[in-house]
């Protein structure tokens, strides 16, 4: 057995509504799905909150195979608008890379950690900047973006 899950994240930190779905290739048919900690007895698994979810897929011969993944949500800075322009942070909660993209300036964008402290920065960047997120610790930062006079802060989360 061979297998894949695609995940659709939920629309909040507190909403149940991301969903999993397991796709499974080989073995004999049929398949029995059991999701941990919830998430029911079906290929797909939805009304998640986020969340990491593992499911045990059985095929009619009694192989099985175990595949985990995590359903997450999304805060991208969708809201954003400088000069008529959105302004995108993504994805957040990040783990390895976070980028920042705003097409039509230039910006510039600084990091910091919960103590004020400059994490990375950069200046002049041309619609978007990927950063890697590799060497900073999990926690919480403060992304500050500024497009000509205006500034705009909002929160990242580094899983």
């Amino acid at each position: 057995l061979l297998s894949n899950v695609t995940v659709t994240n939920a629309s909040c930190g507190a909403c149940a509504n991301g969903i999993a779905n397991m796709n499974v290739v080989g073995g004999v048919g049929p398949y029995t799905y059991t999701w941990t900690p919830s998430g029911g007895n079906a290929p797909t698994a939805s009304n998640l909150v986020p969340g990491c979810y593992t499911v045990v897929v059985s095929d009619a011969n009694g192989c099985s195979v175990s595949s985990a993944t995590c359903v997450s949500f999304n805060t991208g800075i969708q809201s954003a608008i400088v000069n008529n322009m959105a302004l995108l942070v993504y994805p957040n909660p990040a783990k390895n890379n976070v980028t920042i993209e705003y097409q039509g300036a230039l910006f510039n964008y600084a990091i910091y950690n919960n103590l004020g402290q400059l994490i990375a920065s950069d200046k002049d960047v041309q619609n978007s900047a990927v950063i890697n997120l590799n060497e900073i610790a999990r926690g919480v930062y403060l992304i500050e973006v500024e497009i000509g006079k205006d500034k705009v802060r909002k929160k990242l989360i580094l899983e």
